[in-house]
Formats: structure tokens, sequence, C-alpha cells
């Protein structure tokens, strides 16, 4: 997990671009806001950073592509799995072996808690109506996420036909409760799922990129 909070302006971080891929930097320049540029440049940085930690690979070696779904995959590498989220000032990558989806999503005081479990099946809406706390929200929402990217469908899928709390699914989602954050991650390898996060400054970050 990597904290942006500290990038406060994109010029600060801009000479970084020519480290991700011509897609996302134009994707970056389509942005308005500062903050989505930042996000958007320290998630592929975060990708390719622990990418070419773990497969020891090269930065321009990296190549993503996209299922029909959008699922980002690995060229070159069938077997390496990963799965990049974010929310508020952080941003998590997981890999495994096998297929994966994490989540993550910031606490907020106030939601409409009504109409957006109405894309929820009838037992995940039930449970955040009896137990009405944004962190209880953020259990399912976080988990039918994670779920989704895990079997590579991605939102396109109606979230009401599948529940997270049934046996079946439930088992392959481990939820974390992060200070402010709530992170799901589904794998089917359910048990290698590390129960910590591991931290890293966005500083450190922009370190090791120019180092690699």
């Amino acid at each position: 997990m990597v904290d942006i909070s500290q990038i406060k302006r994109f010029n600060m971080v801009r000479d970084y671009l020519i480290y991700i891929s011509d897609e996302r930097q134009a994707k970056i320049n389509k942005f308005l806001q500062a903050e989505d540029k930042i996000c958007a440049l320290f998630t592929e940085l975060l990708m390719r950073y622990v990418i070419s930690d773990e497969l020891k690979i090269k930065f321009d070696e990296i190549v993503f592509e996209k299922t029909k779904h959008g699922k980002l995959f690995l060229k070159g590498f069938p077997d390496y799995y990963f799965s990049v989220s974010h929310s508020g000032q952080k941003i998590v990558f997981v890999s495994d072996n096998t297929p994966i989806g994490i989540d993550i999503e910031q606490l907020k005081t106030t939601r409409d808690y009504e109409n957006i479990t109405s894309f929820f099946h009838p037992s995940e809406q039930s449970f955040v109506m009896h137990r009405l706390t944004d962190a209880n929200f953020l259990k399912i929402w976080t988990s039918k996420e994670a779920y989704v990217k895990l079997i590579g469908t991605g939102i396109t899928g109606d979230f009401s036909q599948f529940s997270v709390l049934s046996r079946k699914i439930g088992k392959l989602i481990v939820t974390i409760n992060l200070n402010n954050y709530v992170l799901s991650v589904a794998s089917n390898n359910v048990v290698q799922i590390p129960k910590n996060v591991t931290y890293i400054e966005s500083s450190c970050l922009l370190d090791f990129v120019k180092i690699l």
C-alpha cells in the first residue's frame, strides 16, 4: 500500500511520467484535477515497482494488456495475476499465481445506503440495513468489488445476482479494517492471503523507481 497524501501538486511528480505507459500518460493528460493525475501516476508506479521486484524484470519490460472486460494482465507471464485499487489517499496492490482481486474504500460519515444497497443481493441488503455502519456497508461493497475482480467480470456484471455472505463466495474473501479504510481481497487461495499490509511511503516509492 502506498500513501500519496504528501503529494500536494502534480508538478512535484510530473517528471515520473516517463516511467509509465504511453496509454496511462495520455489518460493522465486528460484529467483536470491534480489529485486524479497523482493517483493515476502512482497506481502504475506501484504496479511496476512490485512486479519488477517480484519477477526480477526491468520497468521497460513490463507490458500491460487488457481482457475483454478491461481487467489488466501482464503480457508474457500467464501465471502471474494481480489486482489494484485506490480510494482517498491510499493505493493497494496484490499479486498471486492464481486469479485474485482487491478493493479498498475510505470510510465516510454519510451515504445514501438505501439507494446504493438496491444493487446488492437481498441477504446483503438485510445485513447492511440491520447493522447500519459504514464499516459494515464497506465490508459488503469491497468484498463484492474484490470478488468480481477475482472472476474477471469487473463491475459489468449484476451485483444483485450473487451474495458475498454465501458460504461458497464468502470463504474466498478476507476483509481487513485499516484505520479509516476497509480493504477486501478475494482469492481461490484464501489461506495464502496475508492478514497484514505492507506500507510504502510515496517518497520511498519514487526513490526506488529512479534506481531500478
